[in-house]
């Protein structure tokens, strides 16, 4: 956990920050909770930003998310009957398990290989496997990004922001290089 600063603390913190000597560290499940439980007034009245646009493009990145796994767990039970209705749950299983591995780790580059990745095997398979292949893949995506994005509003708005740093220093590091 990082230690309380002062405003004169901080603006050292934000300028070994511009000069890449210092980073702020949190968890992205932290910046995605942030995101989704704080209300965009109570962000701009605590630290005089507005933060509704990114609290909305996380919110609907996740909402796309959970409605890409939906449509999922729909085509295979639609596609494949009754062998749908047992792999719809093992897939559920399967979902909720890669999410939790990778929602901390990941990188957008990563995001992206997968994203591709998916999308070329959903091609090439046969389109009763192909189409539900692509909207899993998508999910994890979007759900990762989702993350992703999170991470880096939060990790902007603390590193501009001595009021949001105030607010949450007990929650975040501060890794300095030296």
């Amino acid at each position: 956990m990082a230690n309380y600063l002062n405003k004169s603390e901080y603006s050292d913190l934000q300028q070994a920050i511009s000069e890449d000597s210092a980073k702020i560290i949190f968890s992205r499940t932290f910046a995605r909770q942030f995101y989704l439980r704080v209300k965009a007034g109570s962000i701009a009245n605590e630290t005089g930003e507005s933060a509704l646009a990114q609290k909305l493009l996380v919110i609907l990145t996740l909402t796309i998310s959970v409605l890409l796994i939906l449509a999922n767990l729909a085509l295979v039970i639609e596609r494949f009957g009754w062998l749908g209705i047992f792999a719809a749950p093992i897939i559920g299983i399967f979902w909720t398990i890669l999410i939790g591995f990778t929602t901390e780790m990941g990188s957008t580059k990563t995001t992206l290989i997968a994203m591709v990745l998916s999308l070329i095997a959903g091609y090439l398979l046969p389109f009763s496997y192909g189409l539900p292949l692509i909207a899993f893949g998508l999910s994890v995506v979007f759900f990762r990004a989702g993350h992703i994005l999170a991470h880096h509003f939060m990790y902007k708005l603390l590193s501009r922001s001595y009021d949001a740093y105030n607010n949450l220093y007990e929650q975040i590091e501060i890794e300095r290089s030296n």
